[in-house]
């Protein structure tokens, strides 16, 4: 035999029974990284690294290892890499997730990874009710859903026990971003002081907002100052307003107010002080007179009440203001166009030269009440109002 041929039979033949013993890639596979979790849904997906496909996607379970007999999408192929919509989630949860591929020869996994769903039980917060009339109100709170559907509802009553219920406007809701939400309830009874709060229910849990109190439009009361003054109050458009001008003469932690009675001390003065009108202590009654720096200290009012700001100033209508400031009887304290007294807000201007004092000029018809800027050192009534009201803001 020819030794050249010879030598080429045999190198073909053991390449012809080397390639008929040739076997396909065993199956490889990788697991993409889970991205987009919510409470309920996240992202995966997989690699094939070698080997032919016959079906793929990612299996999950609550338990390590999971298998195709566990929950599992089933994905196609592009370019070997798959993605994967994993649902139906319970939230705040921890899984397992493997990438799974499988042909004639079997099934085949990637890696093991583990994630948490979000979600939690509803962050609220009750708010100050806007809008009361004698017999109505809108009852507000915020609410985060922390991405669970989430019933909202406000609890109200004469007590802490509340006993009627309403639903929030557009409840149920969801998302995770802090939303205000808020209800109308009516048929209240007249001049009566209610309680009420926020509640949210989702699966995870039940959350309570802090209990508010509000009364109805035109409802009355009394405050007492650290010396014992008493002072009628009457809630007038969501705030509640002494009905007369303040009379203490000390702050409410027991500090002193000094009395000025010269006219150039006070001018130079940089510190609380008060004074009566015309230094005539006969006029109490009418209230003390005090500069800007009395004000400033924010402990001039009763504990819970505060010297009020432009805004709050603002909220009274003409009605309102008349309900609440009898002095200006139109017949005897009608000066002119304007009525003939000044109050303090607690407005500082920037700059600290100037203040927005809260002093008010009337039309007679339209009604008008505006603001101007006065020096810290003038003389001025003081009109508290209840701390309540910083929550409606």
């Amino acid at each position: 035999m020819n030794l050249k041929y010879g030598f080429f039979s045999i190198l073909s033949a053991c390449l012809i029974s080397q390639g008929c013993n040739d076997e396909p890639d065993p199956l490889k596979l990788t697991t993409t990284t889970v991205t987009e979790i919510t409470a309920t849904t996240a992202r995966s997906g997989g690699f094939i690294v070698s080997g032919i496909v016959e079906s793929c996607g990612i299996c999950w379970s609550q338990d390590k290892a999971p298998t195709v007999d566990d929950n599992l999408t089933s994905d196609g192929l592009v370019n070997g890499v798959f993605r994967s919509e994993l649902t139906d989630l319970k939230p705040r949860t921890l899984y397992y997730i493997r990438a799974y591929a499988t042909n004639g020869e079997g099934t085949s996994y990637g890696d093991e990874l583990t994630f948490y769903t979000l979600g939690q039980e509803p962050a609220v917060t009750t708010k100050f009710p806007s809008r009361i009339t004698e017999t109505t109100a809108v009852l507000t709170a915020t609410v985060n859903c922390n991405y669970l559907t989430t019933d909202v509802y406000f609890d109200y009553g004469y007590d802490t026990n509340y006993g009627m219920t309403v639903p929030a406007q557009d409840s149920p809701m969801a998302g995770n971003e802090e939303i205000k939400v808020f209800a109308g309830i009516s048929g209240l009874t007249e001049l009566a002081t209610y309680h009420f709060r926020v509640r949210a229910v989702n699966e995870l849990g039940t959350s309570c907002g802090n209990d508010m109190v509000f009364s109805m439009d035109g409802a009355q009361g009394t405050v007492t100052d650290i010396d014992g003054n008493v002072y009628d109050t009457r809630v007038v458009n969501t705030q509640t307003w002494m009905t007369v001008n303040l009379r203490t003469l000390n702050l409410n932690d027991g500090t002193p107010i000094p009395n000025v009675t010269d006219p150039v001390q006070w001018e130079e003065t940089i510190i609380p002080c008060y004074g009566w009108i015309d230094n005539d202590t006969l006029k109490k009654n009418s209230g003390a007179q005090y500069n800007w720096y009395t004000a400033e200290t924010g402990k001039i009012c009763p504990t819970g009440w505060h010297v009020p700001d432009k805004q709050e100033w603002e909220l009274l209508g003409s009605e309102d203001f008349m309900e609440i400031f009898h002095e200006l009887d139109l017949e005897t304290n009608w000066c002119g166009f304007t009525a003939c007294q000044y109050w303090w807000a607690s407005n500082l201007e920037t700059g600290g030269a100037w203040i927005t004092g809260g002093f008010i000029y009337i039309n007679r018809d339209p009604y008008k009440l505006t603001y101007g800027y006065l020096y810290r050192e003038r003389k001025l009534f003081i009109r508290c109002i209840k701390d309540e009201f910083e929550s409606a803001k």
